[in-house]
């Protein structure tokens, strides 16, 4: 009486397992695939619980006569216990891993449709398959890149040109050169560069399109990049302060790229009504005499002949220099914590007793930049 008992506390455990299981399939969309068993003896019980899962889509593939391939399959569910198959004779699948390996003979070109296909240790019932075209080739063919012309440019000019190639056996294609004028995008054959004064002549650049076995093409393009004519940069003054009685000296400085003696003939100019910038040298000079105290805004200009820089300066005649106060100043915090991509505002205010409007510069790692900052971090 006390073993019949015990096989029905048993029975009875068994269902209420199984009630709880199908319970837990349905929440969870789970599948059950082995009938629960017990061990009367022990009073153990027993069942095999699987996640649903998918093959990830692999596509068409291609390998070569005596080049090694190798493709690794994958599940939606990496880390279940499944096993791959296979129906052909031309590789075996790693039942476990799901990695094809082979090296391809030449009886074996042509083209296959290959079931692969998978299940779960618990039922052994396939989950799912996936049929992919191999193509056999008995030597690997060489992209085939479109024609390019030769491109004439002008310098400081943006130039944008997409290079394009076809690959017959359909491999991934990498696109390179041979130059430091530019350099396009490996992946999309992209060049996209603006030329610089140091460019300027003529130019034979090795172009070519390389698949994912080494094969090529390529063609020698000519690149002629024209001399243009670049405004001088005037080399920033800022706000400046006279002291009365004594002599006010600065020299004001320029560059200028440009090669060619008739677009490098500089002349400076100003519209001050105290003192008279060197057109030649750009020196400017004066004794401040008393009855130029006050605060004056001068325009200071430079030219090669065609084109101007020019900046808008504060110059404070003043008995004594006073030194400038940022008064506030964004953001208040002294240490930043910024993530990748994200932009960062900075502002000050300022003030100064002598009436100049101060000019501002600002540092980033202890260089002088000429913009607003607004930066983002890049990895």
């Amino acid at each position: 009486m006390e073993q019949v008992s015990n096989k029905v506390v048993v029975i009875l455990l068994i269902t209420f397992v199984v009630v709880l299981a199908l319970q837990l399939a349905v929440y969870t969309n789970i599948d059950i695939f082995q009938t629960p068993t017990a061990n009367a003896a022990s009073g153990t019980i027993s069942f095999c619980v699987e996640k649903n899962f998918s093959i990830v889509p692999i596509g068409d593939q291609s390998a070569y006569f005596n080049i090694p391939y190798t493709y690794d399959v994958e599940i939606t569910e990496p880390g279940l216990n499944t096993i791959f198959h296979d129906d052909t004779s031309l590789f075996e699948i790693n039942n476990i891993t799901g990695v094809i390996s082979f090296t391809p003979q030449e009886a074996d070109e042509g083209i296959y449709y290959i079931n692969i296909s998978v299940d779960s240790l618990c039922g052994g019932r396939i989950i799912d398959w996936k049929i992919v075209k191999f193509t056999i080739y008995m030597e690997n063919r060489a992209p085939i890149l479109d024609p390019i012309p030769d491109f004439t440019i002008n310098e400081s000019e943006l130039f944008i040109y997409d290079v394009n190639a076809t690959d017959p056996d359909n491999d991934t294609i990498f696109y390179g050169e041979n130059t430091n004028m530019f350099q396009m995008n490996s992946n999309t054959g992209v060049i996209y560069f603006t030329p610089d004064q140091i460019d300027v002549g003529n130019h034979t650049v090795l172009i070519w399109a390389m698949d994912e076995h080494g094969a090529l093409d390529w063609e020698s393009v000519d690149f002629e990049i024209i001399d243009v004519n670049n405004a001088p940069v005037l080399h920033t003054i800022g706000a400046q302060t006279a002291i009365i009685f004594e002599n006010y000296t600065y020299d004001v400085n320029v560059t200028d790229v440009d090669v060619k003696p008739e677009w490098n003939n500089i002349s400076f100019y100003d519209n001050s009504t105290i003192f008279n910038i060197s057109q030649e040298t750009g020196m400017i000079s004066f004794y401040v005499n008393e009855s130029l105290n006050g605060t004056y805004s001068i325009l200071i200009s430079v030219t090669d002949g065609e084109l101007w820089d020019y900046e808008i300066i504060s110059l404070s005649v003043v008995y004594v220099n006073h030194a400038p106060n940022i008064t506030s100043w964004y953001p208040v915090n002294d240490t930043l914590e910024m993530y990748e991509a994200e932009s960062q505002y900075f502002n000050i205010t300022k003030f100064d007793l002598d009436g100049t409007t101060p000019s501002t510069q600002w540092y980033v790692n202890d260089n002088l930049i000429y913009f607003v900052i607004i930066f983002c971090m890049l990895t």
